[in-house]
């Protein structure tokens, strides 16, 4: 076989795969170089969703913000992004449905925390992200939520 047309013909192959859905390999061997490649597309893609993403401003020293997790019928991973903007250290709580914190963290000025967790049925519902400071000046924070990871 034409050397480019099995390059083509492999290529081809695998965009069909990703195209339908569908498991496909596909192998091809140049005799020039006895290079085998060998390629495995599932044809599963998994996208995420972005539950939150915005900046809040609390003028008082203190402050939450929520986002809602809907159960899907299987587990998922939820990533939580938060970055303290503000001039002074904050205390970060991330607060689950049933009041467990999962996270319980203070954050220094320009200090971002990435926390990943499990979510299963028992974490389905409303989440709490709470802010507060000691001194009562303003916070200002980065907060971005996905799931589906």
């Amino acid at each position: 076989m034409n050397k480019k047309f099995g390059m083509f013909l492999s290529a081809a192959l695998l965009t069909a795969s990703i195209g339908t859905g569908t498991a496909l390999a596909s192998s091809s061997t140049t005799p020039e170089s006895n290079v085998t490649v060998q390629a495995t597309d599932t044809g599963i893609i998994k996208p995420f969703s972005v539950i939150l993403d915005t900046s809040y401003t609390y003028n008082n020293g203190q402050g939450t913000a929520n986002f809602n997790w809907k159960y899907a019928g299987h587990d998922e991973t939820v990533r939580v992004y938060v970055k303290n903007n503000s001039a002074k250290a904050i205390n970060y709580k991330l607060v689950s449905p049933l009041g467990t914190n999962f996270v319980n963290t203070t954050l220094q000025p320009g200090e971002q925390s990435t926390t990943q967790h499990s979510f299963a049925g028992q974490q389905n519902g409303n989440w709490t992200l709470k802010f507060d400071n000691s001194d009562g000046s303003v916070i200002n924070v980065d907060v971005a939520v996905r799931d589906g990871l």
